[in-house]
């Protein structure tokens, strides 16, 4: 222990609760320096003493300075202080620090304690809160959009259903007036407006089906599968325009997957469609299929180097009805989004403007 001034610091400062034990003139200065301090600190009691307490702990970070606590403590007979400050060897500790006026010399008593196990705690329980307020906040997404896809699958299948007796009565009817016509006898416009007629019901009729294929909640056929023959299976049923050269790479030893072979033959269909539809006739373009293995996933990315997909199409890509396309339907992707949910899986997109995209599907093992 280090030598103790004849005013009985030490006794008053041993029943002080702490670690660190230091005997404060009102001014800061050293008074008396106990072994904890120089243990929390690193300074012996010789190259304190009688100099003050701010020319050996550098405070890196307290709400609070030191001679702003000490004046605190004289005010109203005590304070508390929480800093980070630098030790002897220029180690940050975390410090409370007690400090109390003592009567009748008016001296004050410091008792720091090392708080950094606290402060590691304090900052996990933190970074865990944000990471529940995160989830919570995800899951709550998650549900709204699910309350809401549920609700456009009931609207859609109830306007698939309304749609089809009508557009049935048009087709009948259509049909009816082309067997009653001549083509080589009747004016070209009708034939032209007829011939429009039935591309129009097919397309209505497309619709209709995305809609019912959207509202419909298939069950899972699982088996077990290839990953190298999905991909020749979907690509083999894709009318690649000439312009794009369309390549497959999947890396050496691909383990099987349990998926349901038709409904994600379906989903690699839609994609490498949409790669081909967003590279411009004007010129030649490539889109590139890559299947690899992380971990416990299996990654499959569809990548082309079209126009790219700006930041605000990104944030809707996956919503039902939403479409960028002249006659799209805006069901396409959000079926496939459905559908890589129920395996389990993921999808991510990333784009640059003017430099294509690459929609990256992950499937569990």
């Amino acid at each position: 222990m280090s030598p103790v001034p004849p005013h009985g610091y030490a006794d008053i400062l041993a029943q002080t609760s702490g670690e660190a034990l230091i005997a404060l003139s009102p001014a800061g200065e050293i008074l008396w320096w106990g072994d904890g301090a120089t243990s929390m600190f690193g300074y012996g009691v010789d190259e304190v003493l009688n100099r003050q307490l701010a020319a050996f702990i550098g405070v890196v970070d307290a709400r609070q300075s030191l001679s702003e606590v000490l004046d605190e403590a004289m005010q109203t007979r005590s304070a508390v202080w929480t800093a980070t400050l630098h030790r002897e060897n220029g180690a940050e500790i975390h410090v409370e620090a007690v400090l109390r006026r003592i009567e009748p010399d008016g001296w004050i008593a410091f008792a720091g304690r090392d708080v950094a196990e606290r402060v590691r705690m304090t900052r996990d329980l933190q970074l865990e809160a944000w990471k529940l307020d995160a989830e919570a906040s995800r899951l709550a997404s998650a549900l709204v959009q699910r309350e809401r896809l549920a609700a456009i699958g009931e609207l859609a299948a109830g306007i698939g259903h309304d749609l089809r007796n009508p557009l049935a009565a048009v087709r009948n009817a259509v049909h009816y007036i082309s067997k009653r016509i001549d083509p080589e006898q009747a004016e070209p416009r009708v034939v032209q407006f007829i011939g429009v007629a039935r591309n129009e019901l097919a397309n209505c009729e497309r619709m209709i089906a995305g809609l019912l294929d959207f509202a419909r909640d298939r069950s899972m056929m699982l088996s077990t599968c290839a990953i190298e023959t999905l991909l020749a299976d979907a690509v083999a049923v894709v009318a690649v325009p000439e312009h794009v050269t369309l390549d497959i790479e999947t890396a050496p030893g691909l383990p099987l997957v349990e998926v349901d072979a038709t409904q994600l033959r379906r989903v690699l269909i839609t994609l490498v469609q949409n790669a081909c539809e967003a590279i411009p006739r004007s010129r030649a373009g490539r889109v590139m299929l890559n299947a690899s293995r992380d971990t416990d996933w299996v990654t499959i990315a569809v990548s082309d180097d079209g126009c790219g997909i700006s930041p605000e199409t990104r944030e809707r890509l996956f919503d039902p009805l939403y479409t960028t396309k002249e006659r799209g339907t805006g069901l396409g992707l959000a079926v496939v989004a459905r559908i890589v949910e129920r395996h389990g899986g993921r999808i991510d997109v990333a784009s640059t403007a003017d430099a294509g995209a690459t929609f990256s599907l992950r499937l569990p093992l």
